[in-house]
């Protein structure tokens, strides 16, 4: 076994501040979690010949880079896990799909007051929320963009403002509103994890799962070592069966939290095994929810992806 090597931006001690998943509300609430969600069916699903990993193709659309690893300020992981998620979801309905519709980032702030004020109202006075409530609030609520006219960027001081009361503005909320994701359910085993992310389904997770910063060299991939106790919420974006079952899972504290990548995946994240996923999910108290059917900014049935780069000026609100 040999580890990873950097850049790192962190030591092997993880940086607590940044873990705001409340484990406790978590737990009390998993008990009801099934009512609002779908449950995913038991299914296998192969993979298809020739099929591309996620983030190729992020690539072929976004001039050969890859998304942004988000970088929190501040304890929002639930924000920045399910904002993570959901630029990538938008990224494989349009490219595996072929939908007509732009591609425009979602906001973390945003996902983050709205868990917590409207949806986890047990978590004000610190940092933290709930997977469940992200969920409901991308299911119920919608889905704000960063790149609105006139949008407050990303900030830890904007996400303990709006996490607190009354929560986001009322504007953000209305131009939120017809962007939800249809499909929200929630994953209890591994053999749903693996069926949701092989049909373009993509995952947050929510536990206190811990490993370590440092990943280690698994037969030439990337792997996160179980270690510790995190309370946090991440997102996993693809899965694979060979050489070994792994999901990979994509961290939100910037791309040189665990080092560089052995076959360009996403900067910031690492293999998790099968074996170790298993019993994270399931326990009581982790959260994971698969998403689908996004209502994302529609256009003109030419397939753009992305904004043209000679007309950078984002969409008009959109009112139908």
């Amino acid at each position: 076994m040999s580890y990873i090597q950097g850049p790192f931006k962190f030591s092997n001690d993880p940086p607590k501040h940044l873990m705001g998943w409340n484990e406790q509300t978590a737990a009390a609430e998993n008990k009801k979690a099934a009512m609002p969600f779908h449950s995913h069916p038991l299914e296998h699903v192969p993979i298809q010949p020739g099929r591309r990993p996620i983030w190729s193709i992020v690539k072929q659309y976004n001039f050969q880079h890859h998304l942004p690893t988000f970088e929190q300020q501040v304890g929002d992981c639930v924000g920045a896990g399910a904002k993570q998620m959901g630029d990538y979801l938008t990224y494989v309905q349009i490219g595996r799909s072929m939908k007509s519709q732009y591609f425009r980032p979602w906001h973390a702030s945003w996902i983050y007051g709205m868990s917590r004020v409207h949806y986890d109202l047990q978590s004000i006075g610190s940092d933290g929320s709930t997977g469940r409530a992200a969920a409901l609030v991308i299911k119920n609520a919608g889905v704000y963009f960063t790149d609105w006219q006139g949008a407050e960027p990303y900030s830890g001081a904007l996400s303990r403002k709006w996490g607190d009361e009354p929560g986001p503005p009322d504007l953000t909320r209305a131009l939120a509103r017809p962007h939800t994701a249809v499909m929200v359910e929630q994953i209890t085993t591994v053999e749903q994890l693996r069926a949701a992310l092989l049909s373009d389904k993509m995952v947050t997770i929510a536990s206190m799962r811990g490993f370590d910063m440092r990943p280690i060299n698994k037969q030439g991939f990337h792997v996160f070592k179980p270690s510790g106790s995190w309370a946090h919420q991440m997102c996993i974006i693809d899965w694979m069966d060979e050489p070994f079952p792994a999901a990979y899972r994509l961290n939100s504290w910037g791309p040189d939290a665990h080092g560089t990548p052995l076959n360009d995946e996403p900067p910031g994240g690492a293999w998790n095994l099968a074996d170790d996923l298993r019993p994270e999910l399931q326990n009581s108290s982790t959260e994971c929810f698969a998403f689908s059917l996004f209502h994302a900014w529609p256009t003109e049935p030419n397939w753009r992806i992305i904004p043209d780069p000679d007309d950078p000026s984002p969409p008009l609100p959109y009112t139908g």
